[in-house]
C-alpha cells in the first residue's frame, strides 16, 4: 500500500512602480496516486488537480482603493477520500480620510457561496460507498469603519543571540 504525490507550483506578481496597481497569481498542479489492497484485489487511483489563487488591488486615487481575492481548487483526492471543488471570491472598495486615520470599506465575501471546502466528498471502502454534500452559505456584505487614534509607528527591534551561543551550536 502506498501514496505518491507530486506537485508543481508557480507564483507571478505584476505591479507598477508608483503602487497604483498590484496583481499576484499563484497556481499549481497536484498529482496523487493511491494503491492499496482490499478484498483480495488491488485498487489504484490516480488524480490530477489544480489550484489557482490571486490578490489584486487598484488605487484609483489617494482616497479610493478597489481590491479582490480569489481561490479555486479543483476536485482532489486525499488518501482514499475524493473531495469536491472549492471557490472563494471576495471584492471590496475602501476609502481613507483624515491623513489615513479614517478607513471606510464595503466588502462582498464568498460571492459564489462555495468557500466551505469541500463542496462534497466521497469515499469507497470495502462494500461501503459514502457521499456527503456540504451546502453552507457564507456569502455576506460588510461595511466597516475604522479610526486610528495613534499617529506614530511602533518600532520593533530584532533580538539576536550572542556570538558565544552561536559558536557553541556549530
Amino acid at each position: 500500500d502506498y501514496l505518491n504525490s507530486f506537485s508543481l507550483e508557480a507564483d507571478y506578481v505584476i505591479n507598477d512602480d508608483n503602487d497604483k496597481f498590484y496583481f499576484d497569481i499563484y497556481c499549481g498542479l497536484n498529482y496523487h496516486q493511491l494503491k492499496y489492497h482490499t478484498n483480495n484485489s488491488i485498487i489504484t487511483t490516480n488524480q490530477v488537480s489544480m489550484f489557482l489563487s490571486g490578490d489584486a488591488y487598484w488605487n484609483i486615487n489617494k482616497v479610493f482603493k478597489c481590491y479582490a481575492t480569489f481561490y479555486y481548487h479543483s476536485p482532489w483526492m486525499l488518501d482514499d477520500l475524493n473531495s469536491g471543488y472549492q471557490l472563494d471570491v471576495n471584492v471590496g472598495i475602501a476609502a481613507v480620510f483624515n491623513k489615513r486615520k479614517i478607513r471606510i470599506a464595503l466588502e462582498g465575501n464568498d460571492l459564489f457561496a462555495r468557500q466551505i471546502a469541500p463542496t462534497y466528498y466521497e469515499r469507497s471502502y470495502l462494500n461501503v460507498n459514502e457521499k456527503v454534500y456540504n451546502k453552507y452559505d457564507s456569502r455576506g456584505i460588510s461595511l466597516s469603519f475604522r479610526y486610528s487614534f495613534d499617529s506614530h509607528k511602533i518600532r520593533f527591534r530584532q533580538a539576536s543571540s550572542n556570538s558565544s551561543t552561536t559558536q557553541r551550536a556549530d
